[in-house]
């Protein structure tokens, strides 16, 4: 699965809980901002989904065109 799909889908997961009303922090408080909620789900989300070759492959890609620009 791609860095992307695998963003995505904590995403979706996190803001469903957020939008039931279950989504909580570490102290047990229930998230109030959806800014918060993106904030945890980005989190996660660099913390367990893993770039793979074809991700960084672009990624290179994107630099070396903006440098070749500049």
């Amino acid at each position: 699965m791609s860095y992307k799909k695998c963003r995505e889908k904590f995403l979706s997961q996190i803001l469903g809980e957020y939008k039931k009303g279950g989504l909580k922090m570490r102290n047990n408080k229930k998230v109030k901002k959806k800014t918060q909620a993106i904030a945890i789900a980005l989190s996660m989300a660099q913390r367990n989904c893993k770039y793979t070759k074809k991700d960084l492959n672009e990624v290179e890609d994107k630099v070396l065109k903006f440098l070749k620009e500049n």
